[in-house]
């Protein structure tokens, strides 16, 4: 049997949920996995990512 693990960021959340079950649905892929040599680089690549995942986000009209 194989497992797929994703490492998810919930955008303005604050909370402890590790090892929690949620379920998360898949809009757009923004980037493959990449290998940073930097903590720097890490970070703007963050932020980068959360600049586009709001832009794809305001086009979507989100339903709980």
């Amino acid at each position: 049997e194989t497992r797929e693990l994703y490492e998810v960021h919930i955008l303005d959340f604050k909370g402890d949920i590790y090892k929690q079950k949620i379920t998360v649905n898949f809009i757009e892929r923004i980037r493959s996995e990449k290998r940073f040599s930097s903590v720097l680089e890490l970070k703007n690549q963050i932020a980068n990512d959360v600049s586009i995942t709001r832009n794809i986000l305001s086009s979507y009209s989100l339903k709980e």
